[in-house]
């Protein structure tokens, strides 16, 4: 799990093993000190709760909660430093990170494109700041064909902007159904 990061999307129909495929990576996280963090859309819940990437950045959160103190320090600054004046807006959405850097949300998202634009921001940087060469970060997503656009843009953004220039640090890796029938042969 060295090396840039890297984004995988795998196809296929419903029920040919395509999460489980992906949840043999999960030991392999854990013993080199990475965390495996996921989420899935649901077809018929389309709230906050069911938005899969919410609820992977809402693991790394959860997971720095059970951290020592030592170690979270020093995340909290790179997340503080990196979130800027969107913390608050953070821990309005995800409220262990409110805990964890100490902030008060702050739900004035102001105009709801913005707000999107920044939300998809945050996810990126929350990740950047987290994720380090001794911990890094698979982040599983499953059944994306149920998401909508703003966490699509979201998934987009951290694939097309790649990790920082000295940071190698995290793997993507997202599911969807493929809607394309093949014939049986008879």
């Amino acid at each position: 799990m060295t090396g840039l990061s890297h984004g995988v999307l795998i196809s296929g129909p419903a029920g040919v093993g395509k999460t489980s495929l992906i949840d043999e990576l999960r030991p392999i996280a854990s013993s080199s000190g990475g965390w495996f963090v996921s989420g899935k859309y649901d077809q018929h819940r389309r709230d906050l709760e069911f938005d899969g990437a919410r609820q992977a950045i809402r693991a790394v959160g959860r997971l720095l909660l059970a951290e020592p103190e030592d170690e979270v320090a020093e995340v909290r600054a790179r997340l503080l430093h990196a979130l800027g004046r969107n913390a608050g807006l953070l821990a309005a959405v995800q409220p262990e990170f409110g805990v964890l850097m100490g902030v008060a949300p702050d739900a004035s998202i102001g105009d709801s494109l913005f707000a999107q634009a920044r939300m998809q921001r945050i996810g990126v940087d929350v990740l950047a700041a987290v994720a380090s060469p001794k911990r890094p970060i698979v982040m599983f997503i499953d059944d994306l064909q149920w998401a909508s656009r703003t966490p699509l843009g979201f998934l987009d953004m951290l694939v097309s902007e790649g990790p920082p220039r000295d940071c190698c640090w995290s793997w993507r890796i997202g599911t969807t159904r493929s809607t394309r029938r093949t014939r049986s042969p008879r």
